[in-house]
C-alpha cells in the first residue's frame, strides 16, 4: 500500500480499472470483468430477441455469433476464468441463444441437446483453444507476444528429447499465478498430443491440428 502523489495531489485509490475494455480488479480475479461483460450479453440478447424474432435459425445464429458471442469472448485469453460460478454464468449466456436460435423456451426442453444439434462448442472449450493458439505464438515469440516467452524456462529442457516442445514455468506461489494464462496453459500444451507438433509446424497447421482436437 502506497500514496502517490503528482505535484502534491494524492491520486486516489481504486480497487479496480478498465484497460483495452478488460476490467483488472486488485485481486485479479476478473470477477467484475466476467458480470460486466455476462450483463452486457444479455442486454444485447434481450434487444436480438425482440427485433430477430421471427427470423430464421440461420440469420439468429449469425447475429449470435456477431453481436453476442464476440462480447463474451473478447481478450478472453487474458481472463478465462476457472472458477465454475463464474464459467457457468458465461454459458448461460450461450444456453439463452441456442433457445433463442431454436426457437425453444420450454423448461422441459433439453438445453444441452439444442448446443449439440447446433454444432455449438462450450465456450469454455473455445476459450481454451484461444489461449492454446495464443501460447503458440509466445513459444514462438511471435510478434507482441514475444514478451511473455520470459516467463518460460527454456524447451527441451525436460528430459525427454523426443518431445522437445515440452516447456516448464515458474512455480505458482498464489492462485492468482496459478490460474494465470502462462502457467495455466503451459500445463495444458504439454498434455496435447505429440502428433498436433508434427512437422510441418506452421501456425495454420497448429491451429488445424489443435481445433480437431479440441473443438471438433
Amino acid at each position: 500500500m502506497y500514496d502517490y502523489t503528482i505535484n502534491g495531489t494524492s491520486l486516489e485509490r481504486t480497487s479496480s480499472a478498465t484497460y483495452l475494455g478488460v476490467i483488472f480488479d486488485e485481486k485479479l480475479s476478473f470477477s467484475k470483468h466476467v458480470e460486466n461483460i455476462v450483463k452486457k450479453a444479455n442486454s444485447t440478447m434481450y434487444f436480438i430477441r425482440r427485433v430477430f424474432s421471427k427470423s430464421t435459425p440461420e440469420i439468429k445464429e449469425k447475429v449470435y455469433y456477431a453481436l453476442v458471442r464476440s462480447k463474451l469472448e473478447y481478450a478472453a485469453t487474458s481472463w478465462d476464468p476457472h472458477s465454475k460460478s463464474q464459467i457457468e454464468s458465461l454459458e448461460m449466456v450461450q444456453h439463452l441463444a441456442a433457445r433463442f436460435v431454436m426457437n425453444d423456451f420450454s423448461l422441459t426442453s433439453s438445453v444441452t441437446s439444442m448446443i449439440t444439434n447446433l454444432n455449438w462448442n462450450l465456450l469454455s472449450q473455445r476459450r481454451q483453444f484461444a489461449r492454446l493458439k495464443n501460447f503458440y505464438l509466445v513459444y514462438n515469440e511471435v510478434g507482441g507476444w514475444v514478451d511473455l516467452v520470459e516467463f518460460l524456462k527454456p524447451p527441451g529442457r525436460t528430459g525427454r528429447s523426443d518431445r522437445p516442445h515440452l516447456v516448464r514455468s515458474n512455480i505458482p506461489r498464489t492462485d492468482v499465478a496459478k490460474y494465470s494464462f502462462i502457467i495455466r496453459t503451459a500445463k495444458e500444451w504439454n498434455s496435447l498430443p505429440d502428433d498436433i507438433f508434427s512437422p510441418p509446424l506452421s501456425f495454420g497447421a497448429f491451429k488445424g491440428r489443435l481445433r480437431n482436437h479440441l473443438l471438433n
